[in-house]
């Protein structure tokens, strides 16, 4: 078992993402260098206050420009298009309820608060504006019903990191299939954090709730995040139904 304070486990866990990357950034592109901006200063943002550990994706692409029309922002049309590009990639639960949110980062579409901590549910939430910039928000725990560590908070388990990051790049990708069918905006750059880590260790088996387990000491609001990447969706990020 590894402890995300060296960010080594977290940092292996989600190398496929070089793989899929272009490589560094280009710091002579003003494009590229405003959309890492932009991710940058949106990583550190929460889409909501879950108090759990959270994985965090903020994507947006390289082109300059509005992606979605403001006016579409509010009424209605962006807010069904990723309700519908949620749940046809698992990204959001059909157990769980979800309210629209309008602010000055833009419509935000979050579990109702009597879900956000719904435990064997898969707790997705969601914040667009109007230049394609998306934060991502999934939970890490909680994902099965009781009886396990992951269920208790204790541990997170190496395939639900993998399948939670998996369903935030398949969710952009069904997204943006139908926003921008002709790739227009074809460049992003991605950032990707893991946030409000305390004592969860990151294992490849969960134990069950009559194993011992030890419980690391506390270390709270410890974070792990990785340097921004550059994607392209013509070397596709996500797959999804």
């Amino acid at each position: 078992m590894k402890l995300f304070g060296g960010n080594r486990a977290f940092r292996q866990k989600t190398a496929g993402l070089n793989h899929r990357s272009q490589g560094t950034l280009s710091v002579g592109d003003d494009d590229t260098s405003r959309a890492r901006g932009a991710v940058e200063g949106a990583l550190d943002r929460a889409v909501i206050h879950a108090q759990s550990p959270t994985l965090r994706v903020a994507l947006c692409p390289t082109r300059s420009g509005d992606l979605f029309d403001p006016r579409e922002l509010g009424d209605g049309t962006i807010e069904k298009l990723l309700l519908e590009a949620g749940h046809r990639t698992d990204f959001f639960d059909y157990k769980i309820g979800y309210e629209p949110v309008m602010s000055e980062q833009g419509l935000t579409i979050a579990p109702n608060r009597d879900d956000r901590h719904r435990e064997g549910a898969n707790r997705g939430a969601v914040v667009v504006e109007e230049t394609g910039l998306m934060v991502l928000e999934n939970n890490v725990t909680g994902l099965r019903n009781r009886g396990n560590a992951s269920s208790l908070g204790l541990a997170i388990a190496e395939q639900d990191l993998e399948t939670q990051l998996n369903r935030a790049f398949s969710f952009a990708n069904a997204l943006l299939e139908v926003r921008d069918p002709y790739q227009r905006y074809s460049r992003l750059v991605c950032a990707v954090g893991l946030f409000e880590i305390s004592y969860q260790t990151l294992v490849a088996n969960l134990p069950s709730a009559t194993e011992s387990f030890t419980v690391p000491m506390r270390n709270d609001g410890a974070e792990c995040k990785l340097d921004p990447r550059t994607l392209s969706r013509q070397c596709p990020f996500g797959k999804h139904a």
